[in-house]
């Protein structure tokens, strides 16, 4: 088809982001230990297509804010 650039195949499963562990230090100054798991799952492939490059990388840079 013409209109048709490229297919690309979406991974609508769960997936899991292991972040790694920061210290921080709270407001009355206790230093804090934070490790996470991001589970993280595609509602719209459509939006996923256009305005994500790449999924995994965006999310982490994210939660290191």
């Amino acid at each position: 088809m013409p209109v048709i650039d490229r297919i690309q195949n979406v991974d609508m499963r769960i997936q899991t982001l292991d972040l790694k562990g920061q210290s921080v230090i709270t407001k009355d100054n206790i230093s804090v230990g934070i490790d996470a798991v991001v589970f993280m799952r595609i509602e719209d492939a459509e939006k996923r297509s256009l305005k994500v490059r790449n999924l995994i990388e965006t999310v982490a840079r994210f939660a290191q804010t």
